[in-house]
């Protein structure tokens, strides 16, 4: 039982009380109705208060003083150094947010991949697919939602792909779509030809207007942390925001140090950075930090597109250093169109499994669900979080774009789960429940 549970309890009996009180002011009080039998009615609310007090005090003090399993903590400097020698292997570069060390690991048997999650509530939430050797995927999830229930606690995957759907629909998890992620070819993209003169004219723009752009080994990285600050701190200010998590990295220097680092400079000076993540096999780049402040040229006028400047050139820089793609990250709540799904008499007409059917059928019932919450997330969230502009900013970089899911618990036993899991990872994501009200009333 946490403290804000113990405020609630007591606000609960002492307005109880007072209300209790209030009703049977009329009534002469002595304290020989605590424990009189009587027939009056604030008899009765005393004795009754009195019991429902013990009660409460007596389940406080159980919660408070029973044996409690420790939960799982976050990683050594050790299982550190081995999720290294794991995202070195992986394909995919969203393996290097497990470096930040908020996010309790969990390894395979082999040591050869690992989950990465973070618990909020009672709600055990996992961030992306599970990094490394993809042949132990399998077994490492059903370990996961083993431990997970073991300590009674409710599984979500976050941002999953689809690709280990039948582990997940075995172990009665339910994927649904949140958005779509934007991988842009590298292999394809290039400054030439008429349909890319929009990207040659915004490196022109920016050369012309002073600005510059490098990329930090990740050695020399330590000298750069007090600019690369200066620009955070003035980011964050001038979008009035604050540093979130989970799905996402913050400022961090321990962090920072180990990944190179693009910057874009004007007369010198560091004006926009964003770490770079590379994933194993040179398949993969991507961000995670991105931050900029304005800045005026020598005329006078704002520099625009000054995050422009900074993707094209780590694009080019990424092609040069025989990377194959650059995830541009996930546009939230976009792409979730309707698909057209087989009716109930169609799949059976065509001999498919009835407990298949069945499965099927429930998972149908909640996408139209969830169809409706997304739908209501898109109308009345469009005031607090531009989602169409996201992508749309994302789009004109003409990537491929590839389905991501949320996973949560189903079935008759899951009861409040489901909703308990979301909420559990909207609070998460958003950097608590002071965090997010404070976005919403901006």
């Amino acid at each position: 039982m946490n403290s804000q549970t113990l405020i609630l309890l007591s606000v609960f009996l002492i307005s109880l009380f007072w209300i209790g009180m209030y009703v049977h002011r009329h009534e002469a009080y002595s304290p020989d109705l605590w424990w009189t039998v009587s027939g009056d009615g604030g008899a009765r609310f005393l004795r009754s208060y009195a019991m429902l007090a013990i009660l409460t005090v007596a389940y406080a003090l159980f919660s408070l003083i029973r044996f409690k399993k420790s939960l799982p903590s976050l990683p050594t400097q050790a299982e550190i150094a081995t999720a290294k020698e794991v995202i070195k292997k992986s394909a995919y570069s969203i393996a290097n947010l497990s470096l930040l060390g908020d996010k309790q690991l969990l390894f395979s048997d082999k040591g050869n991949s690992f989950i990465m999650y973070q618990t909020q509530g009672r709600s055990w939430i996992v961030m992306s697919d599970p990094i490394g050797d993809d042949s132990e995927f399998g077994d490492l999830i059903e370990t996961f939602i083993e431990l997970c229930q073991s300590f009674g606690g409710t599984c979500v995957f976050y941002e999953v792909s689809n690709r280990y759907r039948h582990v997940f629909n075995n172990n009665s998890i339910q994927l649904l779509k949140i958005g779509e992620e934007a991988i842009v070819d590298l292999d394809a993209f290039g400054l030439s030809g008429s349909k890319n003169s929009k990207f040659r004219q915004v490196v022109s723009r920016g050369t012309k207007d002073g600005l510059s752009f490098e990329v930090i080994p990740q050695q020399q990285v330590p000298t750069v942390l007090g600019a690369l600050k200066a620009v955070s701190d003035i980011c964050l200010e001038d979008k009035k925001s604050a540093e979130k998590g989970f799905s996402l990295g913050y400022f961090d220097e321990n962090y920072l140090k180990f990944f190179d680092c693009g910057v874009v400079k004007y007369q010198d000076e560091i004006v926009a950075f964003a770490n770079i993540w590379q994933s194993g096999q040179h398949n993969e780049l991507s961000i995670d930090l991105m931050r900029y402040k304005n800045v005026h040229n020598s005329e006078g006028k704002h520099i625009k597109s000054m995050m422009d400047y900074l993707f094209i050139n780590l694009f080019i820089w990424g092609k040069d250093q025989g990377f194959h793609h650059f995830s541009l990250g996930m546009a939230p709540f976009t792409g979730l169109e309707a698909q057209t799904k087989l009716s109930l008499e169609d799949k059976v007409s065509k001999g498919i499994n009835q407990d298949i059917v069945d499965s099927q059928v429930e998972a149908e019932i909640i996408g139209l669900k969830w169809r409706y919450v997304t739908n209501t997330v898109t109308r009345f969230g469009k005031n607090y979080y531009n989602f169409t502009g996201l992508r749309n900013f994302k789009e004109k970089y003409n990537p491929q774009w590839e389905p991501r899911y949320i996973g949560i618990e189903t079935g008759l036993g899951a009861g409040m789960k489901p909703i308990k899991g979301l909420t559990d990872t909207t609070l998460l994501i958003s950097g608590g429940f002071g965090s997010l009200v404070k976005s919403s009333a901006q």
